[in-house]
């Protein structure tokens, strides 16, 4: 009788050492759980372009409570700080704050309000919230996919928000995975991408 296992064993999962250690990956790191952030960060943040976290995680990383948009904006502003180029600290239906260690004026966009230490905050949108579940997953595969076609930071991460607001306007976590149109008609926002 055949086994349904397969026989040889999955490649594990990268480790905040293998993220730290390898060269410098254009594409957002989402370490989830609180002390993959911190190891993630000790172990040589420096080597991050793009670090995303939640407030939850940016308060244990930091080891301060990180409450709302104008707490994600120090947060992320204090996360570059610690090395990655780019930080992203998403507040929920709130939006999200991008800060950037390199030339964070030349990122800026009016949409976006600036905080004095270059941080901009990218406001969330009104949908009736159905389920939340795999707000966060869509989040960061939005912007990855953003940020991989060369959209700049600051459009990359007002279509992430975009897309995780669609999200939560329906149940389920993958099913709710939105496309371009779902979120147009609920956050009145054209994807960037054709």
């Amino acid at each position: 009788m055949r086994s349904a296992r397969p026989t040889s064993p999955r490649p594990a999962p990268p480790t905040a050492t293998s993220w730290s250690s390898a060269p410098r990956s254009p594409l957002p790191r989402s370490p989830g759980p609180s002390a993959a952030a911190r190891a993630l960060l000790a172990a040589g943040g420096e080597h991050l372009d793009w670090l995303v976290v939640n407030e939850s995680e940016a308060a244990a990383v930091l080891g301060h409570p990180v409450n709302g948009l104008s707490g994600a904006q120090r947060a992320a502003t204090e996360l570059t700080a610690a090395g990655p180029r780019h930080a992203v600290v998403t507040a929920g239906a709130h939006g999200a704050a991008l800060a950037s260690a390199a030339s964070p004026a030349s990122t800026a966009t009016t949409a976006s309000p600036v905080g004095p230490d270059g941080a901009q905050v990218i406001e969330g949108f009104r949908v009736p919230a159905i389920d939340t579940v795999g707000a966060g997953d869509t989040f960061v595969g939005a912007l990855a996919v953003a940020l991989a076609a060369g959209i700049p930071a600051p459009e990359a991460t007002r279509a992430a928000v975009a897309a995780g607001a669609a999200a939560v306007t329906r149940p389920g976590a993958q099913a709710a995975m939105p496309r371009p149109a779902d979120i147009l008609a609920a956050t009145g926002v054209t994807w960037p991408l054709a």
